[in-house]
């Protein structure tokens, strides 16, 4: 049963590597600091044909950084493509791979036997500060020759028309493969993230363009595999790619958070009501629930109730891990006594006791913490203990929220207990201080 939310699905695409031959100011990537990856290419063509047996997948597309810096991966794609009988087959490259004339014609002619009929050519002011127009034309020569359909696609900056200085120098470079009889294709308009933020600001004071990476999370039509074999919330170096499909939600927004998040080792999405079994594993251990103020579950139907009527709240994310995407534990942001205002949440967590003691919930802890002030715009986020619950107090103390105020006589009617709290804090300048070091 196909996945309502992919639906419409037509389009694969493989970001091969980060790794670039070029050190462009308008990319959206930055740095590339994660540039020592690329996909895998057999698991590549595998998800290819896994995926063409389920959806009717109009384009394959491979791009980069600089996807030719390991064509054997985009020669795997591709190959799979034309096996499983997907019309167009695409690669976008910046031409500039090795300034080795026979190694170019050959990668052009090996592109051509894959079945690369789309070849778009990034050629602009940005690509060509440092990437030498000799050798991108002599690609360009190569892949002519071997029949591959090629359109140079540009990066404008504010818009195709804006006569900024960038976009005079494009516009000449496009120019002079005029003799060349390459058509030029509309290219895209750069999107203030990474480098172009970083150094195009003032070009974006007036306005900000539609970013053209982002479509709609409820009618997914395209899904993007990273190098690290990310995809649709999940990994596919780790999981099936079928049953990452079968297990993505849309990461829609509920009150201004985000639905999926990742850490290094941790995926945050919504609780779902077959995850009822797994939580009871956990939640059903009095370690776990009673230092935290709530009962233990007692039975897999508990634990659905719970996911129906407590952990369906907004904000609230299964803690998972990304070896299997399994959950072992909760964290959410809250509104109560302490979040009363629309810039500050208040933050809750636990994990189930066999993953005590490996960081995982401070790393989960960070990123919603970084999401709330660097995303959301929150000002504040409060955090509390018990009396006693000293694991939960050095978690806190570990993330950098500082003591605030005590309440005594908090009563827990589902216990039958009166407990003393103890209310932690962390400012949005706390967390820039923090984020500097």
């Amino acid at each position: 049963m196909k996945n309502p939310y992919l639906k419409n699905l037509n389009k694969i695409e493989f970001l091969i590597t980060y790794a670039c031959t070029g050190h462009c100011k308008h990319c959206s990537e930055g740095d590339h600091e994660a540039c020592g990856e690329r996909i895998d290419p057999q698991i590549a063509a595998d998800a290819v044909r896994k995926i063409t047996s389920a959806y009717d997948i109009r384009t394959v597309m491979t791009f980069g950084g600089e996807p030719l810096l390991y064509p054997d991966a985009v020669y795997a794609v591709m190959n799979a493509a034309v096996k499983h009988n997907v019309p167009r087959r695409q690669i976008i490259t910046n031409g500039y791979f090795s300034k080795n004339a026979e190694k170019i014609r050959a990668v052009a002619e090996r592109l051509a036997a894959c079945g690369v009929n789309d070849l778009l050519l990034s050629v602009d002011a940005f690509h060509q500060q440092t990437i030498p127009l000799d050798i991108v034309k002599q690609f360009a020569i190569e892949v002519k020759r071997c029949g591959i359909p090629i359109r140079l696609s540009p990066a404008w900056l504010v818009s195709m028309t804006d006569d900024n200085p960038y976009n005079i120098q494009t516009r000449e470079i496009l120019a002079s493969f005029a003799d060349m009889e390459i058509p030029v294709g509309e290219g895209n308009v750069i999107f203030p993230e990474g480098n172009a933020r970083k150094y195009f600001a003032e070009y974006f004071k007036d306005s900000v363009p539609e970013n053209p990476y982002v479509e709609d999370p409820s009618d997914v039509r395209c899904i993007s595999f990273e190098p690290n074999g990310n995809v649709l919330g999940g990994n596919v170096y780790q999981c099936d790619i079928m049953d990452v499909i079968a297990n993505y939600t849309p990461p829609k927004k509920t009150g201004g958070m985000a639905m999926t998040l990742q850490t290094e080792r941790l995926i945050l999405r919504p609780w779902r009501e077959d995850d009822a079994e797994d939580l009871y594993t956990y939640a059903a251990d009095p370690e776990v629930g009673l230092p935290a103020g709530w009962p233990p579950h007692t039975s897999v139907e508990n634990s659905r109730d719970i996911i129906r009527t407590v952990l369906s709240a907004p904000d609230v994310f299964a803690v998972c891990l990304k070896e299997n995407g399994k959950p072992i534990g909760s964290i959410g942001f809250h509104r109560n006594d302490l979040a009363e205002k629309d810039d500050e949440y208040e933050l809750g967590y636990w994990i189930g006791k066999p993953f005590w003691g490996q960081g995982l919930i401070p790393e989960a802890a960070r990123e919603m913490l970084r999401y709330a002030f660097e995303e959301l715009g929150m000002e504040r986020i409060w955090c509390g203990h018990y009396d006693g619950n000293v694991k939960s107090r050095r978690v806190q103390e570990k993330l950098g929220f500082v003591y605030h105020h005590t309440t005594e006589g908090i009563a827990l009617e589902q216990l039958g207990e009166i407990r003393t709290g103890h209310v932690m804090l962390m400012t949005r300048r706390t967390w820039e201080n923090l984020s500097k070091l």
